[in-house]
């Protein structure tokens, strides 16, 4: 028998897809019903009730049977003319994502780039916004709250303030995606006009379910655009009273009813505090192990090191999934094989986070990494985060 044999299930500690809550798989086996039901409707509008409570607007978001990419487009599809200015703050993969949503769609983009992990720095991003203004009127800034490729966060209410301060008619979009659900969101009183997020990440649910928060002067400038089903103008009508313009995701909106409900039990100021505990415990023992932490301003939802001098990050991933089966996730881009993030969001408690760090403390040593501290010295690190924080 082999002597990990103990190991029975695969513990989820990816930056998307997350773990499920408990009582979410539960939900999974509700029958499928009719979404053009009364009983429906009154559920997607509680939802859509505690979704504007957590991003902070005002307004109820719109539900998308469509991943987090799929509502980024629609918010840039739905709110920014062909044709006209953007600026898009690009320092990873998922600034490009909204990049490359841009320049598909016949914008005029601006890149302000940072190297991948670097924290923005607000007075040169400043300096760039101004540039950009000089050349003209500019209709939208977007920007990531959590870039998750490198476990990043951006100060996006000052950013918010600072765009509103240059150019008051330029609207504010964010990707919230990896961010909503794991830190406190207040985009109405940040002056973010868009929030994007998805059900696969903060909230414990599985992907396929995309959310748009906007603004009410978002929703004054919304425009019917080039697609027929991301139309975020026809669905903020259709809507309004739980109906959705196409075919729901009924099952998916059953379990992401049973996770906000299991959330608001816990408190979210609680599963806040869980997560930011978790992450910073986590990266002090990494730092008890040796390892730099890569990004300049991390994230409470995913931490991201940089693999050590002779180990491949990507053979870390493969021996911690093998030995162990915890899936942890490696870099993308130029950072692939260079870094490995671990994510602490969704249904990851700090037992989770313990048990991560021990794995990832043994395949470190297995794969040749000298570690000075006795065994175990990092995850008692992490514990003494826990208690003190």
């Amino acid at each position: 028998m082999d002597k990990f044999s103990m190991v029975t299930r695969e513990r989820l500690f990816t930056p998307g897809p997350t773990p499920l809550l408990p009582q979410v798989e539960r939900a999974a086996l509700f029958p499928v019903g009719y979404h053009r039901t009364h009983f429906f409707r009154e559920l997607t509008m509680e939802c859509k009730r505690q979704l504007a409570a957590v991003m902070g607007t005002k307004e109820l978001p719109v539900i998308l049977a469509c991943s987090g990419s799929g509502a980024m487009q629609a918010t840039v599809e739905s709110l920014v003319s062909v044709g006209s200015k953007v600026l898009v703050v690009e320092a990873g993969k998922f600034g490009q994502r909204w990049r490359d949503i841009c320049y598909r769609l016949g914008l005029e983009v601006n890149v302000f780039q940072l190297p991948w992990g670097q924290a923005l720095d607000m007075a040169h991003f400043e300096q760039y916004l101004v540039e950009v203004l000089r050349e003209g009127s500019l209709e939208a800034v977007l920007c990531q709250g959590t870039e998750t490729s490198t476990a990043t966060q951006y100060p996006i209410a000052e950013m918010a303030r600072l765009v509103s301060e240059r150019s008051s008619d330029t609207l504010f979009l964010v990707d919230g995606i990896s961010s909503v659900g794991s830190k406190p969101y207040y985009a109405d009183e940040w002056g973010i006009d868009a929030v994007v997020s998805a059900s696969q990440k903060g909230f414990g649910v599985p992907p396929g379910l995309g959310f748009v928060g906007l603004s009410q002067r978002a929703r004054q400038r919304l425009v019917s655009g080039p697609s027929l089903y991301f139309d975020l103008k026809q669905e903020v009508c259709s809507q309004q009273d739980g109906t959705t313009a196409y075919t729901a995701a009924t099952q998916l909106i059953y379990m992401l009813h049973t996770a906000l409900q299991q959330l608001q039990d816990m408190g979210w100021e609680t599963v806040y505090q869980v997560q930011a505990q978790a992450g910073q415990g986590l990266r002090q023992a990494g730092e008890r192990l040796g390892l730099e932490i890569f990004s300049q301003a991390p994230a409470e939802s995913v931490t991201a090191f940089v693999a050590p001098a002779g180990v491949d990050a990507l053979d870390l991933v493969a021996y911690m999934k093998k030995v162990y089966k915890m899936q942890i996730s490696g870099g993308q881009g130029p950072v692939k094989g260079k870094i490995f993030r671990v994510a602490h969001m969704g249904a990851v408690d700090a037992v989770d986070v313990a048990g991560c760090i021990l794995a990832m403390e043994s395949s470190l040593r297995q794969l040749g990494y000298q570690i000075d501290v006795f065994p175990g010295a990092a995850v008692s690190t992490f514990w003494q985060v826990m208690h003190d924080f």
